[in-house]
């Protein structure tokens, strides 16, 4: 075993297991196919068993996702550097603000190449009080620095931040990847199924945050349930108490009291309920872009959502679904209405939907486009055969 070849290292630095299950997993996979060591550093939670069968290494990781601590997160800092000059990976990969910033300081300073995935820019970017942006200018300067660097890159998912970034000289043109499609979507998992005749359900699939639209959703349930309207309004999302605007389980009781939703808690059956949705509503204020929009397309759903960055890059209005304006509860209302009101514009939105899906969030394309960043910093390279090869040979977990 001391002659052991060991593979070059890559770490994904993610403050969540549950994320990295459902966005990245497929991801890391195929790089241990390809013969790297695969380290995630996380919160220890339900899935780290599951990812250490699959035979990734998980390096436990004390952080927080909120911003109200800085001793906290200097503590974080710490790890991660403790980590980072222990393992010296060949690159790390870096998801979502806080380990964007974190991790991007720690590799700034050991030289190590690094992947930044702006899943979206959060709780910080949606209010405006004197507080937030103070946060939201923090963020910035520390990003600034992180992307000056030669050997970093940036994953972006919608045009809005990527403009955001690039416009306020937070990171140069060449560097600001557009990777449409997020984490993408296994088209050949979600897929259509032959509906049948049942009363018609609208569904929200989100961690159930203020900012996620949740009450917009409730109150336009409430104002086509007034109407006559017949339809289950069903919310499917766990309570999220580290975040900034939880919406708290009393309050959720208290909803489907007034018998205008149902709340079924956090589904990891996703697809059964994709299926059988008549629409699927997300009427968030900032994506970076969400992927159970990418799943419901697939899916052939047609699908509501807000006219908002990370939103409207997965809804054609008119096409495969509809844009209202965010935190608007009454133009969502009229949307669903339509659609309700309509089986033949829901069959032939579905239909575009999984067109779009098909053409443009496929995750096969997302993760060749993917490696095709590590091996521009690590100055190698990857044949695309093979890599889609690894690719279409992991299996979904």
């Amino acid at each position: 075993m001391a002659n052991e070849k060991r593979g070059p290292r890559i770490v994904y630095l993610v403050t969540e297991d549950w994320y990295f299950w459902t966005h990245r997993l497929r991801l890391a996979l195929v790089m241990q196919n390809l013969g790297f060591e695969v380290y995630v550093m996380t919160k220890s939670g339900e899935y780290v068993k599951r990812m250490q069968e699959l035979g990734l290494r998980v390096i436990p990781w004390k952080v927080s996702r909120a911003h109200r601590n800085p001793l906290r997160d200097l503590f974080a800092l710490f790890q991660v550097a403790r980590v980072y000059w222990r393992l010296r990976p060949a690159i790390v990969h870096h998801i979502a603000l806080k380990p964007i910033v974190l991790g991007g300081v720690v590799a700034s300073l050991l030289d190590i190449p690094s992947v930044s995935a702006i899943n979206g820019l959060g709780h910080a970017f949606c209010t405006d009080s004197t507080a937030i942006r103070a946060v939201r200018t923090a963020i910035l300067w520390l990003c600034r620095y992180v992307f000056q660097r030669n050997r970093s890159l940036a994953i972006f998912q919608n045009a809005t931040d990527r403009d955001l970034f690039v416009e306020r000289g937070i990171i140069r043109a060449d560097r600001a990847v557009m990777i449409p499609g997020g984490a993408g979507v296994d088209v050949n998992v979600f897929r259509p199924a032959p509906g049948t005749l049942r009363k018609p359900i609208v569904l929200l699939a989100a961690r159930m945050l203020w900012e996620k639209g949740v009450g917009e959703f409730v109150q336009a349930a409430q104002n086509l349930k007034s109407r006559g309207k017949d339809a289950r309004f069903l919310l499917a999302g766990r309570v999220d108490r580290e975040a900034a605007a939880p919406i708290s389980e009393r309050q959720l009781r208290q909803w489907e009291e007034t018998g205008a939703v149902e709340w079924l808690g956090h589904r990891e059956d996703i697809l059964p309920l994709l299926r059988e949705a008549t629409v699927v509503v997300l009427p968030s204020y900032r994506e970076g872009m969400p992927k159970i929009l990418l799943e419901a397309a697939a899916c052939g759903c047609p699908i509501i959502t807000t006219d908002s960055p990370g939103c409207r890059e997965v809804v054609e209005h008119g096409v495969n679904g509809l844009l209202v304006p965010p935190r608007d509860g009454q133009a969502l209302a009229d949307a669903i209405a339509i659609l309700l009101d309509s089986p033949e514009l829901c069959a032939e939105m579905g239909q575009a939907s999984r067109k779009k899906a098909e053409r443009e969030f496929s995750i096969d394309k997302v993760i060749e486009r993917t490696i095709q960043m590590y091996a521009r910093l690590m100055g190698r390279e990857f044949a695309s055969h093979e890599v889609c090869a690894e690719t279409q040979s992991v299996a979904p977990a």
